[in-house]
Formats: structure tokens, sequence, C-alpha cells
């Protein structure tokens, strides 16, 4: 017998809702789990095979880290691959590999024909194809808006190039983290505070080393970003972005859920609550590899 939520106003802390809701997150934080891990070890694939694809052996100890979704354990079969290079030393040399190591991973990835043409931003194909179809494993995309990948979007001015040493993205998420900047999120929005890169580097994840010393530059950078410090800038916005982005802006659609109505899904179900779990992690200094880890955390504080 399927247990209905109680959607009246009056009703919505009830006992049967809030156990309902914990069988959900659990089943959900199941579901998500194994689909990340999943995709980890698909995109674990696709780069060694890469490597096989190269003329050369690395020129130095790597790893591939995951972002985004995959890191927080949050992904879904159409989560997109955000993912980097950590490399132990940059060099001309040594950036021009990953980069070609980085394009051979797109191809490959490409090739399964899971990926609508609009990922790959290719401006001689715009008007012919029309994607309508749901896309399935792929890059975050080489469009302007995005790009996090270790070539970034493909532009000269791209901001995203993520094939950096430890010392290099501790030193960049740190400075972001530590100083923080409103900014407008939308044109069509009042003024607000947009996630910002840190947002991203919050959670990392590994994807494969051909090493122990890749292993070793990874756990360097995943202890980096747990122990960097919390200042009182960084507290104020997340406190900030919790009162005007998510208690203003965002409405978690109960009612949407049973009386048929359109809804964002990505917005107001996926986006909301994890971008709301990072900032009750800031707030509550909590050390942790997961959202669903974060969420714990903050039960047992709450305990």
């Amino acid at each position: 017998m399927i247990e209905l939520y109680d959607d009246k106003p009056e009703n919505l802390n009830c006992s049967k809702n809030v156990n309902l809701e914990a069988t959900i997150s659990d089943r959900m934080e199941i579901i998500s789990t194994e689909c990340t891990n999943k995709m980890i070890e698909l995109a674990a694939m696709m780069i060694k095979d890469a490597v096989g694809l190269m003329a050369a052996e690395p020129p130095c100890s790597y790893a591939a880290v995951a972002l985004g979704s995959m890191a927080k354990l949050e992904a879904t079969p159409y989560s997109d691959l955000e993912f980097l290079f950590l490399i132990k030393e940059h060099t001309s040399e040594t950036e021009a590999y990953f980069e070609q190591l980085a394009i051979n991973v797109y191809f490959l990835i490409g090739n399964l024909q899971e990926t609508n043409l609009k990922y790959m931003n290719i401006e001689e194909l715009e008007g012919w194809f029309k994607d309508k179809s749901k896309s399935g494993f792929k890059i975050d995309g080489l469009r302007a808006n995005a790009g996090n990948i270790p070539t970034g979007n493909g532009k000269p001015q791209s901001k995203n190039k993520y094939i950096c040493t430890v010392a290099y993205l501790l030193g960049r998420y740190r400075h972001i983290f530590q100083n923080p900047i409103a900014e407008l999120k939308r044109e069509d929005r009042p003024p607000d505070l947009i996630g910002d890169e840190s947002d991203l580097l919050a959670y990392v994840r590994l994807i494969t080393s051909p090493c122990s010393e890749g292993d070793k530059l990874f756990r360097q950078l995943e202890d980096g970003i747990r122990d960097t410090e919390l200042n009182d800038e960084r507290r104020n916005v997340a406190t900030l972005v919790l009162a005007t982005d998510y208690c203003k802006h965002y409405i978690f659609p109960y009612m949407s859920l049973f009386n048929g109505s359109c809804m964002d899904v990505k917005s107001e179900i996926y986006r909301f609550p994890s971008m709301l779990v990072l900032n009750l992690k800031i707030l509550q200094s909590v050390k942790s590899s997961s959202s669903w880890e974060t969420l714990q955390q903050i039960k047992d504080i709450r305990i």
C-alpha cells in the first residue's frame, strides 16, 4: 500500500509526514550513491582508455577528480560529468599533455552517442539539428556558460580550466571561499548571491589515478578543502544566501506534487535541497565528503 503525503498546511510537520520523508531520504541516498558510483566507474574507464590513445605516458603523477553532483554523491542518470585533472607539476609540457588527454575523453564520451549536440557547441551545426531527446552520459559542456572540465569551455578567456596542481587549486579555492562576492543571479530576479566557484569545489571525489602518488595528490586536495578556515565574510554570505535565495525565492512545491502542476524539477526539487545543505554545512562547520554525510552530521548536531 502506498502512503500518501498529508498536504494540508496544518499537517505538513505531522509524524506521518516526517516518517515518510525519512523513508524517501533513505531511498534517495541509496539510489544516488549507487548511480554516482556507477557513473564514476564509467568515467574512470573512459579516462584510462583515453590514456591508452596518447602517444606517450603521462609526464607526471595525476588524479582525475569529480566535481559537482558526482562529488556530492547526488548523481542522477542524466547528470553531466564535471571533473578536473590534478597534476603534480604544471609546465607547458604537462598542460599540453592533459589538454589532449581531456579532448580524447570528450570524444570517447561523445562517441557513446548519448550526448546532445548542444553540449559540443559546434557553431556550424546550429539550426540544423534540434536536441529534444534526453541526454545520457556527457561532459559538462563546451558552451559559454558551462565548462567545468579540464579545458574549460574551449574559449581563450575561459576561467574554468581545471588542469591544476594542489597548491594552485587550494589557493584559488581559499581565496574565493574567504572573499565571497555579491552578484546578480539572473536579470529577471532581484539582486541576490550567486553560487561561486567555491560551491563547485566544496566536495571532491576521486575518479581514478594511475599510482599512489596520484592518490596522495587527491588526499592533499580533499584535506585542504576540509581544513579551510571559515571567516566572518563567508559565514555572513551563507546566512544571507539562506535568507534570500532559498527562504524567499525557492518554495518547495509540496502542492505541485499532488495537483499535477508543472514545476522546474532541477531548481525546485533538486538544486534547492542541494544548495541548502551546502550552506548549512558551512554555517555548522561540518567536515564531510558528501551531501548525505553532511545531513547526518547536522542531524547529530541537533540531537
